[in-house]
């Protein structure tokens, strides 16, 4: 099998059809709130939303590369946090 089980059974795919019965099974997955027009969802078009992460993106270009040189490990800082969220 090309993938395990486990992984296969997480997967859904959702096809294109001229009715509503894809956008319905993909927001029994997804909550519209968090989807682009496009699929249905509340949020701007994906142009839109890449326009504006573009954007985003260069107007924090420093910022996010001083960010970057701090060196961070991001696995520890998820340890650590599962850690916290354990003893609470």
């Amino acid at each position: 099998m090309f993938l395990s089980r486990k992984l296969s059974d997480k997967l859904v795919f959702h096809g294109k059809s001229s009715d509503n019965s894809s956008k319905n099974s993909l927001h029994r997955h997804i909550d519209p709130a968090i989807l682009p027009q496009e699929y249905g969802g509340q949020l701007e078009s994906i142009e839109k939303l890449n326009q504006t992460f573009v954007q985003w993106t260069r107007e924090n270009h420093a910022k996010m590369t001083q960010l970057d040189g701090f060196g961070v490990d991001l696995k520890q800082v998820s340890e650590l946090f599962k850690k916290v969220q354990k003893d609470n």
